[in-house]
């Protein structure tokens, strides 16, 4: 039985630039004094209004689930990106759990550039998808777009491969 060796051509993290709170201690903290925040307001609606305190802790609860949600995928999610002599692979890092999502064979990308707007096939990117670098590869479903935030170091190892 024969085994197929690939070889790292190249390896990187892309993970979102802190921005107002950069720490993460210093992020759990507000995210504890929010929710500390959201009962004690609810108690004071509750007084102020007469209406039963679930009421206003449902849609205040619901405020401070989206905010998490959107912490989460905003400032917690990297990607790796990892180049072999054969495929990309794009791995999403949240802490120290690694999940792969998309490996894609050398030989099926066919461009690079700007994406569209408003079409996506998955997030692979930190930040603004309109800085991402965009990467067209082929699927038996047909042509899709991968964003990427990478260095220009990949960008120009995966052009010279599209180009070659």
């Amino acid at each position: 039985m024969e085994t197929s060796v690939q070889t790292l051509v190249h390896s990187e993290l892309s993970e979102p630039a802190p921005r107002v709170i950069r720490s993460d201690g210093a992020l759990y903290l507000v995210l504890l004094l929010g929710a500390v925040g959201c009962i004690a307001l609810s108690r004071w609606l509750s007084d102020r209004f007469g209406l039963l305190r679930i009421w206003f802790q449902i849609g205040l609860y619901a405020g401070l689930l989206g905010t998490g949600y959107a912490i989460y995928r905003l400032r917690l999610v990297g990607y790796r990106y990892l180049l072999t002599d054969r495929e990309l692979r794009i791995d999403q890092v949240v802490g120290k759990k690694i999940k792969p999502l998309l490996t894609v064979p050398l030989d099926n990308l066919i461009g690079e550039g700007p994406g569209e707007e408003g079409a996506s096939d998955g997030r692979t990117y930190t930040g603004r998808r309109r800085d991402a670098f965009c990467v067209r590869y082929r699927t038996d479903a047909g042509v899709r777009r991968l964003y990427l935030s990478c260095s220009e170091t990949l960008r120009s190892l995966i052009s010279e491969h599209i180009h070659a």
